[in-house]
């Protein structure tokens, strides 16, 4: 049984306080805001006698804030929760949430869209931060795929968020917060999973947490390791090659907490992380078939094909990350100081398309944010706060031939060195004019200093010859603005208007680009501008007590303009294409989306969330192969997401049983390229569930996902498509076994 009232568990800024229900016998409000925030926590730990009191996030920069209290559209999914269904992969935590739908070509990365806003050149159009670390590249739209094992929870932040966390926060943010030390405590757990695929292999996770008190309140770490090996499903017949596309991530991370003083806090933090895996474009009967054009060493004829092997569509990430906070309160305000370093490389194996070509980049980047925030309780709470990254990118393309009786010839085709300085002024005040009716302004000021400079001499020195430098700059700047007004006419309901901008800094064209641009008569500029996107939406937050219902809806307008966005023309000389990333047009949207949660019944809980969007370019655009009304590149126009989950008493043997059953479904996502026709991607529905018995510090749990081996494409690429490379797909479905063990 659960006493009165148990410690904080989950850790700092981040507090979930269970109580006894017995005191009042009535249904909490704050049910609610577990309901509002999507919270799944796993029923295991709560006694059917309990409730959830608070749920508090640190999305607005102002100490931890219940959900509820927080006027826009935010989903939190606690750290608990994502070990209890078992998920090693972000992009399965997004999915989750309504309006988000990442996409994948491999395991090693995703690119994802918040409300129908996504991107296929540039920056990414949705913020992703671990901890306080920005994670952004220049010019690249994806993202690394993490090992979500021992977080204290995953934020997202769904519409623009160019206030508090500045560019490539159109679409929203995901915050990826991870478990601090705890102060005097040994303890640790211990997650070893197994499981079968239909017909791929055998997969395995290892991962562990460890929590280690140094000097008692003063002094603690804590370490996690973790690596999970999954197993192919896809067959390569031309070399006869099985469930060639296995992979690997190993992750090591340590954490160490510093409070000399009841005022003073110093984190310090480490996380490496490395992904290996092959690709998953496969045919419905999950084979691949990408070949190799052979070329006469003599003439230059094609002669043949010759297959392309699984070591030839390997791709791997790898990154260490560090990070160091320190955070003071003074009496009235709290001073707060977060930087972050990245190191980070990846290679793309790009073996599809005929001939070799290969994708290699190094990232180094550090970020510094400094903020002041209020910590009274009074009418006027604010934040003010300052922001620095210095980011540089070197990013090649290698390419070449497969000459008959010799083999693959590669040189860099391409090496270009990207870098970004950026600084930025932001905050936010809140005024509460009663006890229901308050109003928020916010605004940033930013500036980014970019260059795009090309370092082989098979490029730079053709472009002195055309007058084009071979190292190019230009300067972004823009002031984004935020008004938010809440009404909270009872405590348990809060309705909100909430009107914000995001923005993206402009994209760099390729020298290459440029090179043949000047070549065919043809100017491209050098850099496309920044675009700009701003939200209307209107959305509430209820709990009905008595039901055991909690609702959450909101609808939003969106007017996105100068879109960044990939254009094409043939040259008059090379009769090929010209690729480069231009302003052209504009896109409006109008969403929908709702959140519900039942709970209110003993040990069960329902959830259904929701987002409908149509997200429209407004006007043709031949380049890129867009007619007006198209819906925007990779977003689907409806997504949503269901779970159920139930525990009990298994008699009075102490035991507990636990199921857990969730669906997720994605819209078709369309995608288009000049002289292509447009291409989608399947509607895709996913299923998966679990069942398990839990002992005194131990659970064991049957699992199950595409419960049924639904053979999804999950994405399609117009320009892979007319090219005969098929759709990626789902992993099949596979069933397994779960040990967690804690002490």
């Amino acid at each position: 049984m659960v006493t009165d009232i148990l410690p904080e568990i989950v850790g700092p800024r981040f507090e979930v306080r269970y109580m006894n229900n017995k005191r009042n016998g009535t249904f909490s409000r704050y049910r609610g805001q577990l309901a509002t925030a999507a919270v799944l926590l796993p029923l295991s730990s709560l006694a059917q006698d309990t409730m959830l009191e608070e749920i508090l996030v640190t999305a607005e920069k102002r100490g931890a804030v219940s959900i509820m209290d927080s006027s826009f559209a935010i989903s939190a999914i606690s750290g608990a929760s994502i070990e209890m269904q078992g998920l090693t992969r972000t992009s399965d935590i997004l999915s989750q949430v309504p309006g988000v739908s990442p996409a994948s070509a491999n395991e090693n990365i995703t690119t994802i869209q918040i409300r129908g806003v996504s991107a296929l050149v540039g920056d990414s159009t949705v913020g992703y931060y671990l901890d306080d670390l920005p994670y952004t590249q220049v010019g690249q739209t994806f993202v690394p795929e993490l090992n979500p094992f021992d977080l204290a929870r995953v934020e997202v932040l769904r519409g623009p968020q160019g206030t508090l966390y500045g560019a490539s926060s159109q679409g929203g943010t995901v915050r990826i917060i991870t478990n601090d030390p705890v102060m005097n405590e040994f303890s640790g757990k211990l997650d070893l999973g197994y499981s079968t695929t239909d017909g791929g292999g055998d997969s395995y996770q290892a991962q562990g947490a460890l929590n280690i008190p140094i000097v008692d309140d003063l002094l603690a770490a804590r370490v996690v390791a973790s690596k999970v090996d999954r197993e192919g499903f896809i067959d390569l017949p031309l070399t006869g090659e099985d469930d060639y596309n296995g992979f690997e991530s190993e992750t090591y991370r340590a954490k160490v907490l510093f409070t000399p003083t009841e005022r003073l806090s110093i984190k310090g933090s480490w996380w490496h992380n490395t992904n290996e895996g092959g690709r998953m474009e496969a045919t419905e009967d999950y084979e691949f078939f990408p070949v190799f054009a052979v070329f006469d060493p003599v003439t230059f004829a094609p002669v043949g094909v010759q297959p392309v092997t699984a070591a030839e569509l390997e791709s791997s990430t790898e990154f260490d990350l560090a990070s160091l906070t320190v955070q003071y309160d003074f009496d009235a305000f709290s001073l707060y100081s977060s930087s972050s370093w990245i190191d980070a490389s990846q290679d793309l194996q790009l073996n599809v398309y005929g001939v070799p070509l290969d994708l290699p980049l190094e990232n180094e980047s550090f970020s510094q944010e400094l903020r002041l925030s209020s910590t009274t309780d009074s009418a006027v709470s604010w934040t003010v706060g300052a922001f620095y990254l210095d980011m540089e990118q070197d990013q090649g393309l290698n390419s070449g031939f497969v000459l008959d009786g010799i083999g693959a010839i590669i040189s860099p085709a391409s090496q270009t060195a990207l870098i970004s300085e950026q600084w930025a002024l932001f905050g936010e005040v809140e005024y509460q004019f009663s006890h229901t009716l308050s109003v928020l302004i916010g605004a940033r000021y930013f500036e980014d200093e970019r260059s795009a400079e090309d370092l082989l001499p098979s490029i730079t020195d053709p472009l002195d010859l055309f007058g084009i430098p071979s190292k190019r700059s230009e300067n972004f700047s823009k002031s984004t603005a935020r008004i938010n007004i809440s009404w909270t006419p009872a405590d348990d309901a809060l309705y909100y208007l909430n009107i914000a901008q995001g923005f993206r800094s402009g994209a760099a064209n390729a020298g290459t680009s440029l090179l043949t641009g000047a070549l065919s008569g043809i100017p491209i500029d050098p850099f496309a501008d920044e675009e700009d996107l701003i939200s209307y939406e209107v959305g509430g937050k209820i709990t009905l007590a008595e039901s055991g219902w909690a609702i959450e809806a909101a609808a939003y307008y969106l007017d996105w303009q100068d879109v960044i966005t990939l254009l094409g023309v043939i040259s008059p000389i090379t009769n090929t294409p010209i690729n480069f990333s231009e302003n052209a047009g504009d896109v409006e949207g109008i969403g929908a989306e709702i959140n519900l949660v039942y709970q209110g019944s003993e040990g069960l809980m329902l959830q259904f969330g929701g987002n409908v969007n149509q997200t429209e370019y407004q006007q043709d655009l031949p380049g890129a192969g867009i007619e007006s009304g198209d819906q925007v590149a990779f977003a689907p126009e409806v997504t949503w997401s269901a779970s159920a989950s139930y525990n009990w008493d298994i008699g009075s043997s102490g035991l507990r049983g636990m199921a857990f059953f969730a669906a997720q479904h994605v819209d078709e996502r369309a995608d288009y390229a000049l002289g292509f026709p447009t291409v989608s991607s399947e509607s895709v529905t996913l299923a998966q569930a679990r069942i398990g018995v839990q002992g005194q510090g131990w659970t064991l749990y049957l699992t199950g996902e595409n419960l049924f081996d639904e053979d999804a494409g999950v994405t399609n690429l117009a320009t892979n498509a007319n090219a005969g490379i098929p759709m990626t797909r789902a992993r099949p479905r596979t069933f397994g076994l779960n040990l967690q063990l804690g002490f």
